[in-house]
């Protein structure tokens, strides 16, 4: 059964928006942009190295949701929009030369938690730049393995690195990150 609890709307009202989606119609295009605008940016920017690159993952996530509305019939929709901005995230570093390959958006589908918890927000932008000070590889594995929760497994057949590289990555982020924090003197809450 299709549930659109995030949407705060009613599943016949969601599934009428993804049709005039479809049709191209641009107030519905900018309904479902309103709907998951803010965790999204959230999602990207944690995962970026800067804000201009969190806006054009954000852009880019949005112009494959709005071209593919279909999708957000398949389940939960903002798991669905989710899933979708992790898959353009992974095809975004395959695009600066790291070696991951992009996971489809289904298998992410399978592994990720089907409830987005925002961080809170006294935290929310010193996390961001604790996770900005990362190095690219340590950022990504950090944020699918401990923040977005997908096993090793995910990540070591999407980034063709093996487990024991995962995990050297994951210790260096965890100790770049408890040094960020020891010298901005926030909190552990990291990881």
């Amino acid at each position: 059964m299709f549930t659109c609890s995030a949407t705060n709307q009613k599943p016949a009202a969601f599934l009428q928006l993804i049709e005039q989606c479809k049709k191209g119609h641009s107030k519905s295009q900018k309904r479902i942009y309103n709907m998951f605008y803010g965790k999204m940016l959230s999602l990207c920017r944690r995962y970026a190295a800067f804000e201009a690159e969190a806006r054009q993952l954000l852009q880019a996530g949005f112009l494959e949701v709005l071209q593919n509305p279909d999708r957000l019939r398949q389940g939960r929709a903002e798991s669905i929009v989710r899933d979708i901005f992790i898959e353009i995230i992974l095809r975004h570093y395959v695009s600066q030369g790291f070696s991951v390959s992009p996971a489809p958006a289904t298998e992410v589908a399978r592994l990720v938690p089907q409830q987005l918890s925002p961080p809170t927000p006294s935290s929310h932008e010193s996390m961001l730049e604790a996770l900005r000070s990362l190095p690219p590889l340590e950022r990504l594995v950090y944020n699918l393995h401990i923040i977005d929760e997908l096993p090793l497994s995910f990540i070591s057949r999407h980034t063709q690195l093996d487990s024991p590289a995962i995990e050297r990555l994951l210790q260096r982020a965890r100790h770049h990150l408890g040094n960020f924090w020891g010298e901005t003197g926030g909190d552990s809450a990291a990881g």
